[in-house]
């Protein structure tokens, strides 16, 4: 651990020096003008030696600013308020990048899914364009100063990362670093009911480099996106440490948790029948998270659920992270459990971890990266059933207390190894620093 901290505190003061004179743009969904989090958040202060952060939003309401940390501003930046506004950002965009080529490959692909590819393509220019025009009108207000150097970090990897590579043209500044990290969604295109993202090979062939949060992401974005492996390097994410020092106890009540949008891709359904075929005196499920599905599930629920004495529920709906948090630490929970088709790494996983309760999870994506069968959790092969997952759920409800005391503790030391934001994020800031120095430092010659 010693060593560990030595290391990233010397990755840190070189990471300092490349900063000194760079700004680090961060484009972001909505946040931070959102209650929805996208885990960008507790990554900001690992860029305080940054010159300046500007983080660009696309929050719909309206164009505004607010300052996050001494060195970071946030902008919401190019509201799309009208169909007509998103024709012209759609427009600027394709100016800028090969959309001909995407056209080709949407209409190779056959008539059945034209339409939503289309859109999708859509979607993804005019969001591209707002990002592009949005930090010019940033820069144009708080200009670069001369030979300072800019970093374009998607967090997202899509329509930002797009934008950062159509940008370079049009900064004054020869010394431009294109980045962008890799989740889940943004990457797996399987995971689309239309089996399309659009331009990602595009941009991943110009950017400096990728960060998949999993090795499951950085396989695939080499496979499939045919990037170059030499630029793809796994970046986990982190989250601070919000433990209090109590494990979860086995009581009367065995309570489930569940953290997620309500979608198909979520399959929050499956976990609420897998909940009804549960043996025991008393379980409580409690689902975190809202959606466009929140008013099928609640009647799902209801025929999988109503009128069962042992069993009881909450459907939350959506909440503040630091609420969600507050559930975690406050509330004795057993299990958190996941049923998505696709996943990165769930950050809810983490989460849990770190308040040392076991996670139960599919086989997708990068959670056979996060869950260790037998070891902090249960990991389960697809085609996952509600049979299946209830069968995983009764096993932890049905082992021995001091064997569930064993798997709470060692859920909470695997993330203190793998998912801690106080050494992932230094050693991603450190590797972007990193290239930097790679790309403007003029070797000194003796």
């Amino acid at each position: 651990m010693t060593a560990t901290k030595s290391a990233l505190t010397g990755a840190e003061v070189a990471a300092g020096s490349a900063l000194a004179n760079t700004t680090v743009v961060i484009f972001t969904h909505r946040t931070p003008f959102s209650e929805v989090p996208e885990f960008v958040e507790d990554e900001w202060p690992a860029w305080r030696n940054a010159k300046r952060v500007l983080v660009i939003s696309l929050a719909e309401s309206q164009e505004r600013s607010n300052r996050l940390t001494p060195n970071c501003t946030a902008h919401a930046v190019a509201p799309a308020r009208s169909v007509l506004a998103k024709l012209r950002y759609a427009a600027s965009a394709a100016i800028h990048v090969p959309w001909l080529s995407e056209m080709g490959r949407i209409l190779r692909a056959g008539p059945r899914l034209f339409g939503r590819r289309l859109l999708a393509l859509a979607t993804d220019l005019q969001a591209a364009g707002r990002y592009r025009l949005g930090l010019l009108r940033v820069l144009a207000r708080e200009p670069l100063a001369p030979d300072e150097a800019i970093v374009l970090y998607s967090y997202w990897l899509g329509a930002a990362t797009k934008a950062g590579v159509s940008l370079t043209r049009h900064l004054r500044t020869p010394k431009v670093v294109r980045v962008t990290r890799a989740h889940g969604s943004d990457l797996y295109e399987y995971a689309h009911p239309e089996n399309y993202l659009p331009s990602r090979r595009y941009a991943l062939t110009h950017i400096d480099a990728a960060y998949p949060i999993s090795r499951s992401g950085a396989d695939y974005i080499v496979r499939h996106w045919a990037c170059d492996a030499a630029k793809v390097h796994i970046a986990r994410l982190g989250i601070p440490d919000h433990f209090k020092g109590r494990y979860p106890e086995r009581r009367d009540t065995f309570t489930v948790f569940s953290c997620s949008y309500i979608s198909d891709l979520k399959r929050v359904d499956m976990i609420a029948e897998a909940v009804s075929r549960l043996q025991a005196t008393r379980v409580h499920w409690i689902h975190v998270g809202g959606g466009s599905g929140e008013a099928t599930l609640r009647t799902r629920c209801e025929s999988f659920l109503g009128g069962k004495a042992n069993l009881t529920y909450e459907l939350v709906g959506s909440l503040p992270h630091d609420r969600t948090i507050a559930l975690l630490e406050q509330t004795n929970i057993n299990v958190l459990v996941n049923a998505s088709t696709s996943e990165g790494i769930p950050v809810s996983m983490m989460e849990a971890h770190c308040s040392g309760i076991p996670v139960i999870g599919p086989n997708v994506g990068g959670v056979g990266e996060i869950v260790d069968s037998g070891i902090n959790g249960t990991m389960l092969d697809p085609p996952l059933t509600p049979e299946i997952l209830a069968s995983a759920i009764q096993t932890l409800i049905d082992m021995a207390p001091r064997q569930y005391d064993a798997l709470c503790r060692r859920a909470r030391a695997s993330w203190e190894r793998k998912f801690s934001a106080d050494v992932n994020y230094p050693a991603f800031v450190a590797s972007v620093a990193g290239l930097i120095r790679s790309s403007f430092t003029t070797p000194s010659r003796s």
